[in-house]
């Protein structure tokens, strides 16, 4: 029998048909339409849950608000307030309230229902009658509405009662204590130290910490931090009342197009800072030429503008604008600048512009506040606030109370008073080779008050008499100097300090020194040719939020400086030498990302380092140095040395050099020498930078030569 052979094909393998694959397809293209559909839904419903969430969180965070309350009887707070009033303030809110929850704006409104309660825990509702004082319980439902992505209308409700006995009071009882007093929290002054203490009446105190200037990116940007706290001293024993958080920080800035959205300032209102509204105006970021500024800056960028309409402005006190606008609409806003070959122009939309912002902290967060305002500065020897803190503190209030006596508030804040200033501080003696007196400049700042609080400030001062007597009552506020929002500032590292002669040295780093050990400011000593003399070393800051970070002023008005002086007498033998040869001038910014603060000038002979000193026309205060070089034979030669003009610009975790050259504007001078020592000025890393030497031969007369920097690759002015 044949067997039958049976063949087989390599590489023969059963495939897919065609149809197989398109059906296959099919299925896939199902399940993915159905994946990406069912994605969609999951984004839509996270968002949705994550608005819902705020919501509800809104909806109890007011409830807390409005269960925290401390009396009964009215404080004045409207009916749609989200700050912590009294039990009687609780009522409805039908207007509603728009808050950002940070995804969204969410409408806020609640409605209030009053019960009274029987002793048998029954309750009825509450009708108004000459012996009923107040209901015993209120009903709150707060309903959060908001518009989701979809466009559809949301909202949540949440409801609670609110006793007449708050829950503070509630744990007095609990814990049997009789006292109507609020519960007291320790204090300990020695945390804080520097901080002079000034009275403000029924034993409590108010100090200010000393201002911290943090650097950024080297000198461009700078960022102050201090602590205002006042606190009560009962015998032994301190208890704080309030801490106030403040920053002052400056920014390079673009001028947005048009209207944008945007906060008012935050406004003391005698207990608070009251939060600044939402409003419809012009706005600014962050300079996308300037990278790496701190992250406040695009809320200062953006908020930093006043509205058409608005009821404070951030700087109450700013002159009205009235310089050429180009035919660019400031829309309410006041003027913004920045500055060209030395000198501040009118920004307009898409321009860079200089920013300076006071921030303030406010339930948790720090929100924009009314510009600082200088009212005056006063130079005493160091140890004297500490040691004579009694006359210290009484000259102080002396100042403020002659501030409030002598406003108007018919022409407030239009017109200020300039009362006049004695703190009986005695002046600096130098008598030993080598010794250093250390001075100290402080501030006094007054913030700007609302009419409403003027008045009642007026009217407690007067002690409830006068033509303010229906806005206060003593009884129940307290003393006028607690909520009058001043502050007494220790400000010597950042006010310039100048000498009145040769024979002494005064002290004044540059502020991008600030982190290192070697930063020094009002520090006095000789100089290594003294001689007997009367003479003074002199502080001055801006009174603008610009003099707190001791950076480019923002403005012209802005420029204005209070200055002070301290007697120094110098006798440690000798006779003061003929008057040499002065070289001086303007150091002028060549763009606005250059702080001329940083600069030094330095002379040769003597070597010693030149005078830094603020020249004023008008409103506007320019920087500028005065070098004495030693006549030799009836004339002078030397040098003149400027560096730190170059800066390191930190971005994260890498940093960027800015290379910058300086420009002279004048002759008068026999060379000039560029020396590079360096990549970058940084005195925290021993790294000189570059110098720019000028020599002079044989100067028989004063010369002036201005210094303009710019960037190394712009052309001189």
């Amino acid at each position: 029998m044949k067997q039958q052979r049976q063949f087989k094909y390599p590489g023969f393998h059963r495939g897919f048909t065609l149809l197989e694959i398109m059906i296959s397809v099919l299925i896939i293209s199902v399940g993915l339409v159905a994946l990406a559909n069912l994605q969609t839904k999951l984004s839509r419903y996270s968002a949705t849950a994550k608005q819902r969430t705020l919501a509800v969180n809104l909806a109890e965070q007011q409830i807390e608000t409005m269960q925290a309350i401390s009396v009964l009887g009215s404080t004045g707070a409207g009916p749609c307030a989200t700050e912590p009033g009294a039990f009687d303030d609780l009522a409805n809110c039908t207007s509603g309230v728009l808050v950002d929850g940070g995804s969204g704006a969410f409408t806020m409104t609640w409605t209030v229902s009053e019960y009274l309660q029987h002793a048998d825990g029954t309750t009825e509702a509450y009708v108004a009658a000459p012996n009923l004082r107040r209901p015993d319980l209120k009903l709150v439902t707060i309903e959060a509405a908001w518009v989701d992505g979809q466009g559809a209308q949301q909202d949540i409700e949440l409801s609670d009662i609110i006793d007449a006995t708050s829950i503070f009071n509630s744990g007095r009882i609990h814990a049997r204590i009789e006292s109507n007093e609020p519960p007291k929290t320790l204090f300990n002054p020695a945390e804080f130290p520097g901080v002079v203490d000034i009275s403000i009446g029924e034993e409590k105190l108010k100090g200010s910490t000393t201002p911290e200037p943090t650097i950024k990116n080297k000198g461009n940007n700078v960022i102050t931090s201090f602590d205002v706290v006042t606190y009560l001293q009962s015998g032994a024993q301190a208890y704080l009342e309030r801490r106030e958080e403040f920053k002052v920080l400056n920014c390079v800035c673009q001028l947005n197009a048009g209207l944008g959205t945007g906060r008012e300032p935050s406004v003391w209102n005698g207990e608070k800072y009251a939060l600044g509204a939402q409003v419809s105006k012009r706005s600014g970021r962050v300079s996308t030429l300037e990278s790496g500024q701190p992250a406040a800056c695009e809320i200062c960028c953006n908020d930093h503008h006043d509205g058409p309409a608005a009821d404070t402005t951030y700087d109450p006190y700013r002159p009205d604008f009235e310089g050429e606008t180009g035919g660019f609409d400031f829309l309410g806003d006041h003027a913004h600048y920045n500055i060209v070959d030395g000198l501040k122009v009118l920004a307009t939309e898409g321009d860079e512009y200089l920013e300076a912002c006071r921030f303030i902290r406010k339930d948790g967060f720090f929100v924009l506040a009314t510009d600082m305002s200088l009212q005056n500065l006063e130079v005493v020897p160091a140890a004297y606030p500490s040691n004579l803190n009694a006359q210290y503190s009484t000259s102080v209030i002396d100042f403020v109370t002659d501030f409030v006596s002598g406003v108007d508030p018919q022409t407030y804040a239009g017109t200020l008073p300039d009362p006049t200033y004695a703190s009986l501080a005695p002046g600096i003696f130098l008598g030993n080779v080598g010794v250093i007196k250390p001075a100290l400049s402080r501030g006094v700042y007054v913030d700007f008050m609302t009419p409403e609080l003027l008045r009642k400030i007026k009217c407690l001062q007067a002690g409830d008499t006068g033509p303010y007597e229906d806005y206060c009552d003593p009884q129940i506020d307290p003393p006028w100097q607690e909520i009058l929002p001043f502050f007494d500032l220790d400000v010597t590292a950042l006010a310039n300090w100048t000498k009145g002669s040769p024979s002494i040295l005064v002290s004044n780093s540059p502020i991008s020194d600030v982190d290192s050990a070697s930063f020094s400011r009002g520090e006095v000593q000789l100089s290594s040719t003294h001689y007997n003399v009367e003479t003074e070393v002199t502080a001055s800051i801006e009174q603008s939020n610009s003099g707190l970070t001791d950076t480019n002023p923002i403005g012209p008005d802005d420029e204005l400086e209070n200055s002070d002086g301290i007697p120094v007498t110098v006798v440690i033998g000798g006779n003061p030498p003929t008057d040499g040869f002065l070289v001086q001038g303007n150091i002028m910014a060549g763009s606005n990302q250059i702080n001329v603060e940083t600069v030094r000038v330095q002379q040769d002979p003597p070597l010693q380092t030149c005078e830094i000193i603020s020249i004023q026309s008008g409103n506007t205060t320019q920087k500028g140095y005065v070098c004495d070089l030693t006549i030799v034979n009836g004339a002078a030669s030397g040098s003149v040395t400027f560096s730190d003009y170059n800066a390191l610009k930190i971005t994260g975790a890498g940093s960027t050099v800015q290379n910058r050259k300086a420009c002279p504007g004048q002759t008068g001078y026999a060379s000039i020498l560029v020396i590079d020592d360096g990549t970058v000025a940084n005195p925290d890393l021993g790294i000189a930078g570059e110098r720019t030497v000028v020599n002079y031969s044989g100067l028989a007369q004063d010369t002036t030569l201005d210094i303009t920097i710019v960037a190394e690759t712009s052309p001189c002015p």
